[in-house]
């Protein structure tokens, strides 16, 4: 049934979360490609319902990182643009919710993260910039909760570093001086 095959794949995330916590790469991986079978045969039965669609995008996601962790760029590369594609079909489905924002935000970090690591600065820095305007939206909708103000200045230091190897120092500059604003922020609400 699509419950169990769902229960299944959520067990197979969770272990491959602990393989890969544990440096069990090719544990974590086959736990992973697992769990995304299960998820595209889901797909095949009920449609690319918005839940169907997130699991699908998670476990591209988690494919991506553990591909990303064994240094394949180009297969942690295809998983993440597939994971985004997906990121950004569910926020065309549902809308600007909160969760459909922060999802394909995620997905652009970690896109961009990839990129800037395999020297392509221009394509990192533009998936970084559509990260901050997203995570800017979700700060002007949600307001200033830690949450809110932790994540735009994870998006803004990753703005500047690319910016930084990319030489654009001024650029890098101004990253850096509001996303360390809001780490004193945070410091201030949260002591």
């Amino acid at each position: 049934t699509p419950q169990v095959l769902r229960d299944l794949s959520i067990s197979l995330q969770k272990l491959g979360d602990v393989e890969c916590e544990a440096g069990n790469l090719p544990v974590a991986t086959e736990a992973y490609r697992e769990s995304l079978r299960l998820s595209r045969q889901l797909r095949e039965s009920l449609g690319d319902t918005p839940q169907v669609l997130r699991a699908l995008a998670i476990d591209l996601h988690k494919l991506g990182d553990v591909e990303r962790e064994a240094g394949h760029f180009h297969a942690a590369m295809a998983f993440y643009r597939e994971s985004l594609e997906l990121t950004r079909r569910l926020r065309a489905r549902l809308g600007d919710t909160p969760q459909a924002l922060r999802d394909l935000s995620i997905s652009l970090d970690m896109f961009g993260d990839v990129e800037r690591e395999a020297g392509n600065f221009p394509a990192a820095a533009a998936a970084y910039r559509e990260s901050l305007e997203l995570r800017r939206q979700l700060r002007a909708s949600l307001g200033d909760t830690p949450q809110t103000l932790r994540d735009l200045s994870v998006s803004l230091d990753r703005l500047g570093d690319v910016e930084r190897q990319a030489h654009h120092l001024p650029s890098a500059t101004v990253a850096y001086c509001e996303s360390l604003e809001l780490s004193r922020q945070l410091r201030a609400n949260l002591g």
